[in-house]
Parts: structure tokens; C-alpha cells; sequence
């Protein structure tokens, strides 16, 4: 888990990033473990998307990492394995 590397940064980029009740649950998951997620809703495709994501994080980039998903089953756990992390960074 990319968390035992010592990321606690992460900027979420989805189509529907942190409107779910599912994603702020998972939001509060890892703010429980001092980490700060930045959910931003946008497109990969979208220049001006990815941009917003890079600007939304206060420290440089350390590492991203992109998987689609089209079944939401376990996301959480997923995502814990940085799925859907579209940059972590490290304090």
C-alpha cells in the first residue's frame, strides 16, 4: 500500500470524484489516518481537468498513478492499492 511508502497526499481525479456518499466515506477513511484527499471531478481526457488536479495539491509531485474501473465492488480497497489516485505524494 502505497500509504506504508509514506504517502499521506492524494488528489482524486474522476467524473464524479468526491460526490458519492461512498467517496466521502472513503475521504474520512484516510483523513482517520492524517492523510489529505482533494477530490476533484473532471476527465483524464481533459487538459484543463488534469491541470486543476495538479494544481489542487500544496506539495510537488512524488508519483500517480491511473485504473479505470467500471465495478465499484470493493472500491475502497481498490483504491487503498491507489486505483484511482491520480497523483500521491509524500510529506
Amino acid at each position: 500500500m502505497i500509504y506504508g511508502k509514506g504517502a499521506r497526499n492524494f488528489v482524486f481525479l474522476s467524473r464524479s470524484a468526491g460526490i458519492s456518499d461512498a467517496d466521502q466515506n472513503f475521504i474520512k477513511y484516510l483523513e482517520s489516518y492524517a492523510c489529505r484527499a482533494i477530490p476533484i471531478a473532471g476527465s483524464v481526457i481533459n487538459a484543463s481537468d488534469v491541470q486543476r488536479a495538479i494544481a489542487a495539491a500544496a506539495t510537488p509531485i512524488a508519483g500517480v498513478t491511473q485504473m479505470s474501473m467500471l465495478v465499484r465492488v470493493g472500491w475502497i480497497q481498490c483504491a487503498m492499492l491507489s486505483s484511482i489516485v491520480i497523483r500521491s505524494l509524500t510529506d
